[in-house]
């Protein structure tokens, strides 16, 4: 909408920028205990979480968070993949990364974002991904670019932390940074603020108003 508003074609015509909405009530804090001991994760590693339809798709940036683990080289961190991979090239990476495969379970989904101490979305480009307020919604800080969707809405040290450059050695600074500062996030206010900006009925109220404001025009 910023870059719209500079054509002197489309600049004096009203504009509303409208997120599409989440289902607050599916993606939401779960318990975990049980499902970190199911996958024998040990109880001081910190886990990260990647999702993507292909694991490997070279936009999603899955080969530069490999590349920043391996920089950091600690056995106190486990990767959960979601989506399609072939184990071998996983376990090629000399990482402790767990791939749970394809998951098409809404609610199922939602378990993992709670499990992750953060998620990481390392995409080279994205628009506002759908993964990205899900994992809000569940309380869980997100670790980005900053890129598209993801600069204007993960607000350092609040809803996660922002890489300034796409590369492997700028997102292992802010994977390290995160793991000392980890504590400082507030899993309740992350919830909140997907809540006030993405619910269905928050975006439901936006179009209400746009359609408001033109039958008064």
């Amino acid at each position: 909408m910023n870059e719209i508003s500079k054509s002197n074609i489309v600049k004096y015509v009203t504009k509303s920028c409208i997120p599409y909405p989440i289902n607050t009530a599916i993606f939401s804090p779960k318990k975990t205990d049980i499902l970190r001991e199911s996958l024998n994760i040990p109880s001081d590693n910190t886990i990260f979480l990647f999702v993507s339809q292909t694991v490997v798709h070279y936009r999603k940036g899955f080969d530069l968070l490999i590349a920043a683990l391996q920089q950091i080289q600690s056995n106190a961190i486990t990767l959960l993949t979601v989506g399609y991979a072939v184990e071998e090239n996983l376990l090629a990476c000399g990482l402790n990364i767990i791939n749970m495969g394809v998951i098409g379970d809404e609610e199922l989904l939602s378990n993992y974002y709670s499990l992750a101490d953060a998620f990481i979305i390392p995409s080279r480009e994205d628009n506002l991904p759908n993964v990205m307020l899900e994992s809000l919604a569940c309380g869980t800080p997100v670790l980005c670019f900053n890129t598209g969707g993801m600069a204007t809405v993960i607000k350092d040290l609040h809803t996660g932390l922002k890489a300034s450059e796409i590369n492997a050695n700028s997102l292992q600074e802010v994977i390290q940074q995160f793991i000392k500062e980890k504590h400082q996030f507030s899993s309740e206010s992350i919830r909140n603020f997907a809540i006030d900006n993405y619910s269905n009925q928050h975006v439901a109220q936006q179009y209400r108003e746009v359609y408001k404001a033109l039958l008064i025009e």
